[in-house]
């Protein structure tokens, strides 16, 4: 039921089980195509969104028409909250990495259920500190840290990501990323990725499965994050 799914969603989280069945009934379900843009940067914001299936990323294009990555959302992510929330224009573009089911709500119903629901607002001041102390890390590490760790990072961060979202282990499973994505992710370039994910092959901390990366190790991938 869509009510037990937005249950474990964190905007929703902590809502009781009327309130969860009153906000499905507001969500459309639309299907969109590998490729897809969702919306793109300095465009009106209109809707609220939610992952159901499938994985989005999320990025900004720089005046050399390089993308930077932002962030990948996975199955439970939701996105779009802040345009409705400041009235700004999207302050970033959003497009599938594959085929993906979203849960659109209106941005005026959404409006109307955070003043109605105080647990929602809560919901949402918790994600945005610790998008916020994601978004410090990132900084961090593009500024100070040399591209190996940063690819590192991004693997990291990424597979981490997903394995917070999803029920099914990261470790064990994988996550389906690019070469180029970990590129734009980490501000490298796909032939810098290409050598960096072979030596940590080699090292045995990740597999490549049918296109899959697998972190193998986690503790020790973070250490090799650390040693710069």
């Amino acid at each position: 039921m869509l009510k037990n799914f937005l249950s474990k969603v964190e905007l929703f989280k902590n809502l009781d089980n009327t309130i969860l069945e009153e906000i499905a009934g507001q969500f459309t379900v639309q299907v969109y195509l590998r490729n897809n843009v969702i919306f793109i940067e300095n465009e009106k914001g209109d809707n609220l969104y939610v992952v159901r299936k499938g994985s989005l990323k999320i990025y900004r294009t720089v005046e050399d028409g390089r993308e930077i990555m932002l962030d990948v959302l996975f199955p439970g992510c939701f996105f779009g909250e802040m345009a409705l929330l400041d009235n700004f224009r999207r302050s970033a573009s959003v497009q599938t990495r594959e085929k993906s089911e979203l849960l659109v709500m209106p941005g005026k119903i959404f409006a109307t259920l955070v003043r109605q629901h105080p647990t929602i607002a809560f919901n949402i001041i918790l994600v945005m500190s610790r998008r916020l102390r994601l978004a410090n890390l990132q900084m961090e590490s593009l500024a100070l840290k040399d591209a190996r760790s940063r690819i590192i990072n991004a693997i990291l961060r990424i597979s981490q990501r997903q394995q917070n979202q999803e029920s099914s282990s990261v470790l064990r499973y994988g996550i389906n990323l690019t070469h180029q994505e970990i590129g734009d992710f980490s501000g490298t370039s796909r032939e810098t990725v290409t050598r960096v994910v072979q030596e940590l092959q080699e090292k045995k901390l990740i597999s490549l499965k049918k296109r899959r990366l697998v972190v193998l190790d986690q503790d020790a991938l973070e250490n090799e994050y650390k040693k710069v």
